[in-house]
């Protein structure tokens, strides 16, 4: 390897060891990341902001409409503000997004409910903008439901619901320096959902941090997924079930009782540059019976998956495994700990015979239960 390349390589593992020597309540990735990920994240959220939202301006035909409680956002090109803290005691949803470059800026305000019901209901409709504000009591933070496209979230706190923020059957999704934290079940659920970028987030205190299901073309980047706000995750940091060619990089995600990460009929994701640390396994792919922790699923495998650079710690079990039938995957330049947060003292483990056609290379473990994991 080029000595520079090999330099630059190390020095991303050594930032992503020495956040998970730190403990798993104290983590943090927020610092800028390397490369022009977080810069082409927020380019590419400016420019879709300016297409949505140039034309109007330039005529000079938009005038703020205040928000003061509960209602129907439904004016093209609108820009609602709200104009103070917002509660509601109802059950169906409190503002409700329906129409084409609807921008709602919570200039900070507070929107508060009693347990039940929506926060934030996009409807449908193109190019929506949610930002600046907390949202929490609510059966869903934030519900993007029937084909809503080019949503974009920024500097949102969404804490204390049932689920954080839940998209469903939409597409081109942007968030961005946003937290979603202590909510019941999920922190981000995606379902049957494609194309969306997460940037610079934090995902913890949930039962799951991140749910993909029949989800694709997800890039996840620089987020911390549960170790800063909210502390760890239940039962899984991120967990894919019938999902595809998603990307997870530079970022960390831990949970507490079950996986950092957790990979159920998915195929073709990549997890770059991360580091998932759990109490049954750290990177698990599969759910046998006879994998870490037990379990039964569907017999469709999980195949096609990349870990790259990726550091996966347990303290009940193996750093990073795959389970029986899962083959096709790749795991390149990978390390593993015990819990002890000592890179390499860790375990991996492969439950197909002599690996079949998963690929084991270049990685730093003290024990793993084949020959042909190394």
């Amino acid at each position: 390897m080029h000595p520079v390349a090999e330099l630059s390589r190390q020095r991303r593992k050594s930032i992503l060891h020495s956040e998970m020597k730190k403990g798993r309540s104290q983590m943090d990735l927020t610092r800028e990341p390397q490369g022009l990920g977080k810069f082409a994240l927020l380019t590419a959220v400016s420019c879709l902001l300016l297409v949505v939202f140039a034309a109007p301006l330039r005529a000079g035909t938009v005038t703020p409409i205040p928000v003061t409680g509960c209602g129907l956002l439904n004016k093209p090109f609108g820009v609602y503000l709200v104009a103070n803290d917002i509660s509601s005691a109802g059950t169906g949803d409190c503002i409700a997004i329906a129409g084409q470059s609807i921008s709602l800026n919570f200039q900070g305000h507070n929107l508060t409910g009693s347990g039940k019901g929506v926060g934030v209901h996009v409807l449908n409709g193109t190019g929506a903008l949610i930002e600046n504000g907390s949202i929490s009591g609510f059966t869903s933070g934030i519900f993007a439901n029937r084909g809503v496209n080019q949503l974009v979230i920024t500097d949102m706190q969404v804490s204390g619901n049932t689920d954080g923020l839940v998209v469903n059957n939409s597409q081109n999704i942007t968030v961005s320096d946003s937290t979603f934290s202590n909510n019941l079940n999920t922190g981000v659920s995606l379902l049957n959902s494609s194309g969306g970028h997460f940037g610079n987030d934090q995902i913890g205190g949930n039962s799951t941090g991140v749910y993909l299901f029949v989800s694709s073309g997800f890039n996840f980047h620089a987020c911390t997924i549960g170790n800063t706000a909210g502390g760890p995750n239940l039962n899984a940091g991120v967990y894919l079930n019938r999902s595809d060619n998603n990307m997870f990089t530079i970022g960390v995600s831990v949970a507490s009782q079950g996986y950092g990460a957790w990979l159920v009929r998915s195929h073709n994701n990549r997890f770059d540059q991360t580091a998932a640390g759990g109490y049954l396994a750290g990177v698990f792919v599969g759910c046998s019976s006879t994998g870490p922790g037990g379990g039964s699923c569907s017999a469709e495998a999980s195949t096609g998956n990349t870990f790259v650079e990726t550091f996966g710690s347990a303290t009940n079990g193996p750093g990073i495994a795959i389970d029986q039938g899962n083959t096709s995957n790749r795991v390149i330049d990978c390390s593993s700990d015990n819990g002890s947060m000592n890179e390499g003292s860790g375990t991996m483990f492969d439950g197909n015979a002599n690996c079949d056609s998963n690929i084991w290379s270049l990685n730093s473990f003290s024990s793993a239960n084949q020959s042909c994991i190394n």
